[in-house]
């Protein structure tokens, strides 16, 4: 008897085995099609698209740049000279040479600049061009551009002197009113006539990213001193040092390094220290590019760069700092 019992549990316990060996699985899109009918929202139709998120893409926006463009057409053997009063806006300018017709010798034209305020007045770069080595159309270029502020009027004088020679040409000044740009947003400006200028809340303590696409160009930052006339030449500015073949990347400091010796309680102090260029005052930042339209997009690198990022030491501390051996913005 006994052994009839142990005979019929062995057979049971083979048959549940032989059940589990040759019962069929369970097909991997059965499991995803009973999930999902657990979850409260269901998935998007192929016709949708999921929005992104503005923490991993920033919003895009466009900017068309607000110019006024004035244009003077001249025919001179002489001269002329162009005034325009101006308030609460950028300008600069290009005169085109379309056309010469030689009278004499050493032939030659000059472009000069100069602004007009009750406050202060500012002479721009001073252009001369040898008439026997252009070949029109011909570009002389305004290097130099000038931000009159809000509140303040100022003359914006041209004059162009023209020695031994007819000319036939065109004068454009353009005229940007300033705009505001903001951090976590992509924007494509469009319009762009060769220079922008924008402003820009800053924090000392944190760093700027400023990213182009395509690369080239140039950039300027500046925190005025003054806040009536501002120019290329105005003092408290920073660019980017060293070798800077195309404007692509870059952060922009509150704090800058500097190397040598200077006197701390009337002693000579040798080495390094930290010098703050900008306050947290706004910024108006220069970008000096030839494309009509670009990718711009700026970020803001919390507490780094500054004094209170750096550690606090005493004598006989350590620190190990850290090696890249390669950096990539």
């Amino acid at each position: 008897m006994i052994v009839i019992v142990l005979i019929l549990i062995l057979g049971g316990i083979l048959y549940s085995m032989q059940k589990e060996l040759y019962t069929p699985s369970v097909p991997e899109t059965a499991e995803s099609t009973t999930s999902s009918f657990t979850t409260s929202t269901p998935p998007p139709s192929p016709t949708e698209t999921s929005p992104t998120t503005p923490t991993t893409h920033p919003q895009r926006e466009e900017v068309k740049v607000p110019l006024k463009i004035i244009k003077y057409d001249f025919t001179s053997d002489k001269g002329f000279e162009k005034i325009l009063n101006i308030t609460s806006t950028i300008a600069y300018y290009y005169l085109t040479i379309k056309g010469i017709t030689v009278t004499g010798e050493n032939p030659k034209l000059t472009v000069g600049l100069k602004v007009v305020t009750p406050e202060k007045s500012y002479t721009g770069l001073f252009h001369e061009v040898n008439l026997v080595d252009v070949k029109p159309p011909y570009v002389v270029e305004g290097k130099d551009w000038v931000y009159v502020t809000e509140g303040c009027k100022a003359k914006y004088i041209i004059t162009v002197e023209i020695y031994n020679a007819e000319v036939q040409g065109e004068l454009t000044i353009i005229l940007q009113k300033p705009i505001e740009l903001n951090y976590n947003k992509e924007y494509l400006i469009k319009g762009n006539y060769g220079i922008l200028l924008f402003k820009l809340r800053n924090n000392e303590n944190n760093l700027i990213l400023l990213r182009k696409k395509p690369a080239g160009g140039e950039v300027r930052v500046i925190q005025p001193l003054f806040n009536y006339l501002i120019s290329d030449f105005t003092p408290n500015w920073w660019e980017p040092t060293g070798i800077v073949a195309e404007l692509s990347s870059v952060v922009i400091p509150s704090y800058m390094v500097a190397w040598g010796g200077h006197t701390v309680n009337g002693k000579m102090v040798k080495g390094g220290w930290m010098e703050k260029t900008f306050s947290s005052n706004g910024l108006f930042i220069i970008i000096k590019s030839k494309e009509k339209e670009y990718e711009l997009v700026l970020s803001e690198v919390n507490n780094i760069g500054s004094p209170r990022s750096a550690p606090i030491l005493k004598i006989g501390d350590k620190l190990d700092l850290p090696i890249a051996a390669m950096l990539k913005v």
